[in-house]
């Protein structure tokens, strides 16, 4: 009862195809031994202002909070209405706490 051997050159192929697939989707997963901070760590780099938009009043506000060294961070802000989701997550519209914007 064994496979015809192009059954089984057939099998070989599809085995390795998964094996290649599954090794490139495991090296894109972050480091196991990282500590959330560390993962997070390359989503909370600074973000400037375009050229036009510097002296908005938005981001004067957002300003006024890192001038004083303080990173903005989740608590900084009110979430104002879902906008969308997808398989990664949500989006929210949301404002500065006490500022308006």
């Amino acid at each position: 009862d064994r496979l015809s051997e192009r059954t089984e050159q057939q099998g070989a192929m599809v085995v390795k195809a998964t094996a290649e697939n599954v090794d490139e989707a495991v090296r894109e997963l972050p480091d196991a031994n990282l500590r959330p901070e560390d993962l997070w760590s390359v989503h909370s780099q600074p973000v400037f202002p375009k050229p036009h938009k510097r002296d908005s009043d938005t981001w004067a506000a957002i300003r006024k909070i890192t001038e004083t060294g303080e990173k903005i961070g989740l608590n900084h802000f009110k979430p104002i209405r879902p906008l969308g989701c997808g398989d990664t997550g949500s989006v929210h519209l949301v404002e500065l706490k006490d500022s308006g914007h």
